[in-house]
């Protein structure tokens, strides 16, 4: 009985000390939060000075609150010549997109969920075709966002705007949420096309 618990406790250590870390570490920048053409590097840096304010954000902090203490730390840091040669609109741009969903994510919890759970039933033949490599994550996204779009209002034709000048277009009222949501599994499905590429090469 004692060899028992012997083994127990550090399974039971180990248990706790993956809950606590975890959501402590969880904190960075979400890939679906990031913009287009957006270098890597320039989120590692945004993200190396936000990512305690993300912490915060993720336990209640509000985006106000949030993008205030944000932006005064990196544009210290820009002043400091701190930031790897990236520009202090960029890096905001970057952590007020990461803290806005992070935040909204927050306290709407259940909608996201069933969001994404929508999505993945919505967006199923693109997530497979992006697991496969038969499509890339630009040109899903593009047809995913036609998809919510039509989910929406099934009369919406993308075609009709190839013409028209952007500040005439009649946008659908969709939730921002369904995009995210979107852009997730479609992310999710990349790296997993990613991870079996890798996997390939080393066998």
């Amino acid at each position: 009985m004692k060899k028992i618990k012997l083994r127990i406790i550090p399974i039971l250590i180990a248990v706790i000390t993956v809950i606590f870390v975890i959501p402590a570490h969880a904190t960075g920048i979400p890939r679906e939060s990031i913009p287009d053409n957006t270098p890597q590097a320039a989120v590692d840096v945004a993200e190396s000075y936000i990512k305690d304010t993300l912490v915060k954000v993720q336990n209640g902090l509000g985006y106000a609150d949030a993008k205030g203490e944000t932006n005064r730390i990196l544009f210290n840091a820009f002043l400091n010549n701190k930031t790897g040669g990236y520009s202090y609109g960029l890096l905001t741009i970057i952590a007020n997109n990461a803290m806005f969903e992070c935040r909204d994510m927050y306290l709407r919890p259940t909608v996201y969920a069933e969001y994404e759970a929508q999505m993945k039933i919505l967006l199923a033949d693109l997530i497979t075709a992006v697991e496969n490599g038969t499509m890339i994550y630009k040109d899903a996204k593009k047809e995913a966002y036609t998809r919510v779009y039509k989910s929406v209002d099934p009369g919406y034709d993308p075609s009709d705007r190839f013409l028209v000048d952007f500040c005439y277009w009649d946008v659908i009222s969709v939730d921002g949420a369904m995009f995210n949501r979107a852009r997730k599994v479609l992310l999710d499905a990349e790296i997993k096309y990613q991870a079996y590429q890798c996997q390939i090469c080393a066998n």
